[in-house]
């Protein structure tokens, strides 16, 4: 076995979330009535934590304009629980392939570890990870703060971890981190921008993960 750990970002890897989060932050801008900044601008920021975000899309915010933005962002995004149909094609399939084959699985995200809780209750996943790093519990992407707790809690080097993400920021937070890294082509980062990074593959369908472990 090539890796002991496969490490998943979650919205835009797993999870098909991407227009959701869009509507959802276009939504909280007009709750708060602030000038909205566009998808284009909310898709790129997309695998930060949520304070980088909204520091990135407001500019150099005031600390009291972001707690009602995120307040009205959770709000929208939470109003719509999360559905097996959300899940990226044969990322089920694959998932089973890999816990049934010994890898340990791990999440590591940008969202909130309330919101991530949510959604693996609703989908049935609570089960599947051996570990869960989330924005609000460590530092977020692209810092190496979440990969370098997954090796402490799992025990694990960084030679053994894998890490799948749709996102520069997955990319960046890897290789900071020493740890080896597949990004997805179907995500919130254009192809252009990932190639940036040394990433090992990038794979067109997420079952593609299983020619690569």
């Amino acid at each position: 076995m090539r890796y002991q750990v496969i490490a998943l970002d979650w919205d835009g890897t797993l999870v098909n979330s991407l227009d959701h989060i869009i509507a959802s932050m276009r939504s909280a801008f007009a709750a708060v009535q602030r000038d909205y900044p566009g998808d284009t601008a909310v898709r790129e920021c997309i695998g930060l934590g949520m304070q980088d975000v909204l520091t990135r899309l407001l500019g150099e915010p005031e600390p009291q304009d972001l707690d009602p933005l995120f307040q009205a962002y959770r709000d929208a995004f939470m109003a719509r629980p999360s559905r097996s149909e959300d899940m990226f094609p044969g990322v089920m399939k694959t998932l089973n392939h890999l816990r049934n084959s010994g890898y340990q699985l791990s999440v590591v995200t940008g969202k909130s570890r309330a919101g991530l809780d949510r959604a693996l209750d609703e989908l049935g996943l609570a089960g599947y990870f051996a570990s869960l790093h989330c924005a609000d519990q460590v530092a977020p992407k692209p810092r190496p703060d979440m990969l370098l707790e997954l090796m402490k809690t799992l025990d694990v080097p960084a030679s053994s971890i894998l890490m799948v993400g749709d996102t520069t920021f997955d990319l960046e937070m890897a290789h900071r981190a020493g740890v080896a890294s597949i990004g997805v082509a179907y995500g919130a980062h254009s192809v252009e921008d990932l190639v940036k990074w040394p990433a090992l593959a990038l794979l067109e369908r997420f079952e593609h993960l299983l020619d690569h472990v």
